[in-house]
């Protein structure tokens, strides 16, 4: 069933089951840029941009961790640094995936956005909107939508730690129903242009999530 036309961002959110403000992602990795191989990471996410990403590896786990003010990281149980959030390449990262959760949309006093036109809109998508923080507005990104209006792709600016700024681009798919929500469960990256890493989801928990 094809959602109706109107407000992009409230059909989206109800195609999608409702407002989802936090969620909890277990996933394996094939990693092919910067280092190449097979990973896994967890990742976990807060409404308005609360991030943390824990990679693990054969060694230690390396964390990065934000709350919208603080950036944190650990390696192993030790905490390494401490830095403000603004400026930092982990709010670019925090701020992608508050916007492609969508729930970061619908607060307009936080986010402004606009539906794009035929011409405008991301390959695959039927429709498909521009989104920035207000406090950022070059910052922007693009979100698009399939028939169903599930969220297919996503790019926007971000700072990878090691790789540096660039555009980075996520196309989602493998929806399956969690509880009352449709989420992806595959997603593929591209950054500047070249394949980045593609992300199986193994484990998927919707709900709240305290990001320390």
């Amino acid at each position: 069933m094809l959602a109706p036309p109107g407000d992009l961002v409230s059909a989206a959110l109800a195609a999608r089951g409702g407002p989802l403000p936090g969620f909890r992602r277990e996933s394996a990795l094939r990693v092919i840029e910067g280092f190449p191989g097979a990973w896994r990471w967890e990742i976990a996410f807060h409404v308005p941009e609360q991030l943390r990403v824990t990679l693990h590896t054969d060694a230690e786990e390396q964390t990065l961790s934000s709350d919208g003010a603080v950036v944190r990281t650990w390696v192993g149980g030790a905490q390494v640094s401490e830095e403000p959030a603004a400026g930092s390449g982990a709010r670019s990262l925090a701020r992608f995936v508050a916007l492609s959760n969508l729930d970061a949309l619908a607060d307009a006093e936080r986010v402004a956005w606009q539906e794009l036109d035929a011409a405008q809109r991301p390959a695959g998508a039927s429709r498909a909107l521009r989104a920035h923080f207000r406090d950022a507005p070059l910052a922007s990104s693009r979100l698009g939508f399939d028939e169903r209006l599930r969220l297919v792709f996503a790019d926007g600016p971000v700072s990878i730690p090691g790789l540096g700024d660039g555009t980075l681009e996520a196309r989602y798919g493998d929806y399956r129903r969690v509880g009352r929500w449709w989420l992806p469960f595959a997603i593929d990256y591209r950054f500047r242009g070249a394949p980045l890493l593609e992300e199986r989801v193994v484990a998927l928990a919707p709900g709240e999530q305290t990001i320390p």
